[in-house]
């Protein structure tokens, strides 16, 4: 409908058999739990002109592959993509100033991920247990990282944290066992050695 602006909490939560949506121009907000095991959809079309996306929305969409958010999201709620476990890419916009908590929580087909410059937050066990990532670049923008960050990302082998991080967590690579390289500034690499003086990765200083 032309006159729809918001997709309401739950609207179509638990619908097992919906497999393509095409959310029209004009919906600016995505409800609570809108799409929540939505198990069988594989195809999604975000409208240009949406701004937000609520808590849980596409929990547990397990056959979505892959996401591109449009640019003009300003907001997203925490857990909205988690265990979307066939979701190989998704793409956030420069919109976007806060990746939120558990955001890709056991997502782990996850390959691809793209953070553009303009996100400045990052919140806590977003990439837990995406057992396919092997490699992120952290934007510079990024000033915030919450704990356990990468938790149990079996695969990864390669990070470069911004810049200008404020602080790291001891916890942030736990269980990281193909980790090899982590890119980090100056002062971001004499955090990581005080918080990880036993990690078996390279801190190479860019």
């Amino acid at each position: 409908s032309k006159h729809l602006t918001v997709l309401p909490a739950s609207v179509f939560q638990g619908c097992e058999a919906l497999s393509e949506v095409v959310i029209p121009e004009g919906v600016t907000a995505i409800g609570d739990n809108a799409f929540t095991q939505c198990f069988a959809l594989k195809e999604l079309v975000l409208p240009a002109g949406l701004k937000s996306i609520g808590s849980e929305a596409f929990f547990g969409c397990a056959s979505l592959q892959e996401i591109v958010i449009p640019e003009g999201v300003t907001q997203i709620g925490e857990s909205a993509f988690y265990e979307c476990s066939l979701l190989r890419s998704i793409t956030f916009p420069a919109s976007l100033r806060a990746i939120p908590d558990e955001a890709l929580n056991n997502c782990v087909c996850l390959e691809s991920v793209v953070i553009p410059q303009g996100v400045g937050q990052i919140g806590f066990e977003v990439f837990w247990g995406c057992s396919a990532l092997k490699n992120i670049v952290i934007p510079d923008s990024v000033v915030l990282m919450g704990t356990r960050a990468f938790y149990d990302c079996a695969a990864l082998e390669e990070v470069t944290l911004p810049a200008n991080l404020l602080e790291v967590d001891a916890e942030m690579f736990s269980f990281c066992d193909a980790l090899k390289k982590v890119n980090a500034s100056a002062p971001v690499a004499e955090m990581l050695k005080e918080e990880m003086p036993f990690a078996e990765f390279e801190i190479v200083v860019r």
